[in-house]
């Protein structure tokens, strides 16, 4: 067996899920269970040719099959979403669609487990299939193509959740939502924050605080994502054409909680103009956020640029990062290009030195 959001799995339970977007209606699920959540894999048992996968060693009589994990944050891999066990009374809504700004209010105050209350029908709100964030504070708009009702955040999660408790009462494979006055009241102060300055999740590091989102210890979980990957983390000694360069490269970071939870580098480039450079996440999802935040303030991706220029103050060090854009530097003037060029340096070693 295995847990994600509020349903638990076993093999031969019957469930719907997509598979890279496509509704898979009529499936079973097997279970290879290692003992260990990261290497748990499960297959999705079915009939639908566009989704044929790794063949799982039980098909209970489908012809084909999908296989995916779960990572230690809840998440499914393999474009497998919105799974689910058949429950009678609960069906999912035909048509769902949930504004970004409120799945990030969800992602970045580690509430996942409250998405089934948007995408299945409950007894209560059903006939509404789009969620937007409203006008009032902490409200969300439920719409449909006939109506629109404004109804505080917390209100609709509560009434919703008090609804599905009801099925976890009668039903092991459903987990209890909290229902509390305090849990409640904190999504609410919470969201009317998010309203007014989302903003904030953006933080900007510069000189030796950019050493901070290099430092393994202060990030979000002890691995994951392409955040723990970098080949850069904990190399103090390779990060001083950052630290020492103050008015030209700042590094924005998300924090959840008081861990770094996704981070990249802010150029300010010799046009005048700030670009964002490649973002580094604990969850694929902050990938996304980061860039679409930055973009907000006028900060565009250099990725979308053909060409541009930081002019450095210093740049003679003993060693150097492996930089991800910005990786050609002119050491007769201090000037870092991101464009591809064989006149100069390339910052594109793990050794320290340039290329």
């Amino acid at each position: 067996m295995f847990q994600s959001g509020l349903f638990t799995y076993k093999s031969g339970d019957r469930v719907t899920c997509t598979i890279k977007g496509n509704l898979i209606k009529d499936a079973l699920i097997h279970i290879i269970n290692s003992g260990d959540i990261s290497t748990t894999r499960a297959f999705i048992c079915h009939n639908d040719p566009e989704c044929a996968g790794s063949s799982s060693p039980v098909m209970y009589g489908y012809r084909y099959s999908w296989a995916f994990h779960m990572n230690q944050d809840g998440r499914l891999t393999d474009d497998v979403r919105d799974l689910r066990p058949e429950i009678n009374g609960i069906e999912r809504k035909e048509k769902y669609h949930m504004d970004i700004e409120i799945q990030h209010f969800l992602n970045f105050n580690q509430l996942e487990n409250l998405f089934p209350l948007f995408r299945y029908k409950f007894g209560i709100f059903d006939e509404f299939e789009s969620y937007e964030v409203g006008e009032g504070d902490g409200c969300i708009k439920l719409k449909n193509d006939r109506k629109s009702v404004e109804i505080k955040l917390s209100r609709f999660v509560r009434q919703m959740a008090l609804k599905l408790n009801e099925f976890a009462a009668t039903n092991k494979y459903i987990s209890k939502l909290d229902v509390s006055d305090k849990f409640i009241e904190m999504i609410h102060n919470k969201f009317v924050s998010y309203q007014k300055d989302n903003s904030q999740m953006i933080n900007f590091l510069s000189g030796e605080d950019i050493l901070k989102g290099y430092t393994r210890a202060n990030y979000l979980d002890k691995d994951g994502g392409t955040l723990h990957k970098s080949c850069m983390v904990d190399r103090h000694d390779y990060l001083n054409i950052y630290t020492q360069n103050p008015n030209q490269v700042e590094l924005a970071v998300v924090y959840i909680g008081d861990k770094i939870a996704a981070r990249c580098f802010v150029w300010t480039a010799t046009d005048g103009k700030k670009y964002s450079d490649r973002v580094y996440f604990r969850h694929d999802w902050l990938e996304n956020l980061m860039k679409e935040k930055l973009r907000k303030v006028g900060i565009l991706p250099i990725s979308e640029e053909t060409f541009k220029s930081v002019q450095l103050e210093k740049w003679e060090f003993e060693y150097y990062p492996y930089a991800d854009n910005f990786y050609f530097l002119d050491r007769k003037n201090g000037t870092l290009l991101s464009i591809q060029t064989d006149r100069f340096s390339q910052l594109r070693n793990t050794n320290g030195r340039i290329a």
